[in-house]
């Protein structure tokens, strides 16, 4: 057997070996994307507002996580996050927020759900909560929000404490990330001008929503998005975000925090949130930040995995403490922070 020869078997091994990885590594991933939303649960028929359930058919959830989606999203923007976790026996639940979603493209409900009503909107959740609490009797439930369902979920969790054991805030809006720009000028005085008529959100997000240009991609590639939105309406999200802001301080001791924040986010400041996570007043918080990495983290397919080991790790080490907690056992509660590194580098322990 000659050199050219034996260069050419090495050659077509190596080249099998790598499409055999390629073709495993496509197909894992397919399996978590094929366990789809079904937002005809039976479970949410009787709420009558549009929900996302994913789980594994005929099992009993050892916890479930609720999803709070972002101040343009919707609640299928989960699929990624949520077709990973149920892979551990979890229940991921999630919902349209009045006015975005289905409530605005698919009208459903009545005229006046197609624009944002966040009174009403937890008014559905405290529903959502105790329907799951009565169907599911001591499973922990943990609410999960990015982005402006991160200051939704923090009011939950404050006014609803009895609803929930933890949450896990990415990418909190604490603190705006400021900037001033033509664009900006001019929105401000069309909001004096013309107060009912809707502004165009996307231009900021093309700048602002990611560090990875394929999150921005896929974003606006998403029908359901809501990138009009009146001065009204914008006005009623800041003030969610303000109120929530404000409950991180009145927040229950029993309630288990964890906090995940990019470092490169340009919608929303990390450095309010290091600041404000110094005195949520529990003892079982935990903030992560993430180099290299923008503002939308979990509602998108291009989700780190890094990021979903440390939700899941997080949810894990909850649900074992409940259980132990249950027995009467007392387990010590700690308070730390710490930075995972972008994902080329992987995760260091």
């Amino acid at each position: 057997m000659n050199l050219e020869t034996c260069a050419r078997i090495i050659y077509r091994t190596v080249v099998a070996w790598m499409v055999s990885i390629c073709f495993l590594g496509c197909t894992a991933l397919a399996k978590d994307l094929a366990v789809s939303a079904n937002d005809r649960h039976p479970l949410m028929s009787q709420i009558g507002i549009p929900t996302y359930v994913w789980s594994k058919p005929e099992s009993n959830p050892q916890a479930i996580i609720v999803g709070f989606h972002g101040g343009c999203l919707h609640g299928r923007a989960f699929q990624p996050l949520a077709a990973r976790l149920v892979k551990h026996d979890w229940m991921f639940v999630s919902f349209d927020m009045r006015g975005y979603g289905k409530w605005h493209h698919c009208q459903f409900g009545t005229a006046g759900d197609r624009t944002f009503n966040y009174r009403r909107t937890l008014g559905d959740v405290r529903m959502l909560l105790t329907k799951l609490r009565s169907s599911y009797p001591g499973v922990p439930i943990y609410c999960l929000g990015e982005s402006l369902g991160a200051n939704a979920a923090v009011i939950v969790a404050t006014e609803m404490s009895d609803l929930s054991e933890g949450v896990v805030l990415v990418s909190p809006a604490f603190g705006p990330k400021l900037f001033i720009s033509p664009k900006l000028v001019c929105d401000i005085a069309h909001a004096i001008v013309k107060p009912k008529s809707p502004l165009d959100m996307s231009p900021y997000f093309k700048k602002r929503l990611a560090s990875d240009p394929n999150v921005v991609l896929e974003y606006f590639k998403d029908p359901m998005r809501r990138d009009l939105q009146t001065p009204k309406e914008l006005w009623q999200s800041l003030a969610l975000n303000y109120r929530g802001l404000k409950y991180t301080k009145q927040l229950s001791p029993r309630i288990a925090v964890l906090v995940i924040h990019g470092k490169e986010d340009k919608l929303c400041s990390v450095n309010a949130t290091k600041r404000v996570f110094k005195h949520i007043p529990v003892p079982d918080k935990q903030l992560v930040l993430l180099h290299k990495t923008g503002h939308l983290i979990v509602e998108s397919s291009q989700i780190d995995e890094n990021v979903v080991a440390t939700i899941t790790r997080w949810i894990a080490s909850e649900v074992g403490m409940q259980a132990a907690m249950k027995q009467n056992h007392r387990l010590p509660r700690q308070t730390y922070s710490r930075v995972i590194p972008p994902r080329s580098e992987g995760m260091r322990k």
